[in-house]
């Protein structure tokens, strides 16, 4: 590739990268920062040029690990580590920092230092910590049967009013106990049948009504809402699905 083309595609890249990208000297005073380390960190480029980057970006608890990463890098390695760094006002920044040497003829002559913001990252690991909380609360709160089964007649998990609904004292013992849905609570095999094909049409049945055959034998009318779920890559993984207990129908006992 021509050298004059390969410098601009660079000197584009280095400019609009969303990394945060510092140069540093051998003394690890800054050369040049690229725009996105003025947005992560809040400085112009006026005003950390030529300064020492520690002095601005790290906390006082992290100088002595700065400069221990700093020696290495200008020992020729590739320094890469999750840390905290800060913002012009003060605030910490999660970062993952990535020090390459900047060599020539094997010998350093400086630091390109690289920043990718950890934060929200961070934040949306939390989010999502605290919505699988709540989706594990609710499920064994709700004032519904719920559960999740394998295509072959196992349930995989289950929540206790639906261990209730079935006459069962425990989710152990109806997740252990139970080998084949469509045989052990269906009072008809064909209607489990029935559902996993509308289930395979469809992805969901909504308002399948039947009749379970409870622990103690005796039978009640139900009403299912069943869902398949996939993985991301659209791999069929189980059936989550919701038993509510209905009024027989005229006629039946």
């Amino acid at each position: 590739m021509n050298p004059q083309i390969l410098g601009q595609a660079l000197f584009a890249l280095y400019a609009h990268t969303q990394e945060a990208i510092a140069i540093l000297d051998q003394n690890e005073c800054v050369v040049d920062i690229n725009p996105a380390f003025s947005r992560l960190f809040g400085y112009r480029r006026d005003e950390i040029l030529g300064q020492k980057l520690g002095a601005y970006i790290s906390l006082h608890n992290a100088a002595e690990e700065i400069f221990l990463q700093a020696g290495r890098v200008q020992r020729g390695k590739t320094v890469r580590m999750q840390t905290t760094r800060k913002h012009k006002s003060g605030r910490p920044l999660h970062v993952l920092a990535v020090g390459y040497p900047v060599l020539l003829a094997e010998k350093t002559y400086g630091i390109c230092a690289v920043y990718t913001d950890y934060s929200y990252r961070e934040k949306l690991a939390k989010a999502l910590q605290q919505a699988e909380q709540r989706y594990k609360e609710f499920f064994e709160i709700a004032p519904v049967g719920l559960y999740i089964s394998t295509p072959n007649g196992r349930f995989m998990k289950a929540n206790q009013n639906l261990a209730t609904l079935l006459g069962y004292d425990s989710i152990a013992e109806v997740t252990d106990t139970i080998k084949n849905i469509g045989k052990e609570i269906y009072e008809t095999a064909s209607d489990r049948d029935a559902l996993i094909k509308g289930l395979q049409q469809n992805g969901q049945v909504n308002d399948f009504h039947t009749t379970f055959v409870k622990k103690d034998g005796e039978h009640i009318s139900v009403r299912l809402d069943v869902s398949q779920v996939h993985d991301e890559e659209g791999e069929f993984l189980y059936y989550a699905g919701c038993a509510t207990q209905i009024a027989p129908k005229k006629g039946e006992s």
